[in-house]
């Protein structure tokens, strides 16, 4: 029997804004956003689409991620109200 891959955290789902580690760029984390829910690609890989990427990724070239790795993704720091 197959091993299924434990599913992603439950923060991972549409809407919310997260830190993408891209393979191609190490060390380098990107803002984005998620847009839709995770999938398993392939039997073993959760992924999940990103939309809103900062410009800074790929030069400004794509503002989307068709399927980024569930775990290259951490939830993004949020912007306190107050400016403190």
């Amino acid at each position: 029997m197959a091993h299924k891959p434990k599913k992603p955290p439950g923060w991972i789902r549409d809407g919310a804004a997260i830190l993408y580690r891209a393979s191609p760029a190490p060390g380098w984390t990107f803002r984005g956003v998620v847009d839709g829910e995770p999938w398993l690609l392939g039997g073993h890989t959760w992924v999940v689409r990103l939309r809103a990427m900062e410009t800074r990724y790929r030069n400004g070239e794509r503002s989307t991620v068709p399927a980024a790795a569930c775990d290259a993704l951490t939830p993004a720091p949020t912007e306190l109200s107050d400016g403190c």
